[in-house]
């Protein structure tokens, strides 16, 4: 993924940061959702340009940045069986009756 800098502006006397991030929508599938977030910093006299806030903002990206955010991360284990590990894992690298035993230890 390409590093993200974000968006910075801000409206009245807030900071803002609007980043893209991958979010997992509930039939299990991930999609890219614009995320906007409220800085903890005031718009005021030492705050007022974005340069001054981007040590900020350089700390909300970094989990983004660096890959270590995994949306799948908070799937369920039984979510996370059905639709990624046997279909993905399961059927595509073992034989038939291996795919058979799996689905039914599964699925007892």
């Amino acid at each position: 993924m390409r590093e993200q800098k974000g968006y910075i502006f801000h409206k009245g006397k807030s900071w803002f940061v609007r980043y893209c991030d991958d979010v997992l929508q509930a039939d299990g599938t991930i999609k890219r959702k614009l995320v906007c977030k409220k800085l903890d910093v005031p718009y005021c006299d030492e705050y007022r340009t974005v340069r001054s806030v981007k040590s900020f903002v350089d700390e909300i990206l970094a989990p983004v940045n660096g890959g270590l955010l995994n949306p799948q991360s908070t799937m369920p284990i039984t979510e996370f069986v059905e639709k990624v590990y046997l279909p993905e894992f399961v059927e595509k690298q073992l034989r038939a009756a291996s795919l058979k035993q799996y689905r039914d230890v599964w699925n007892n």
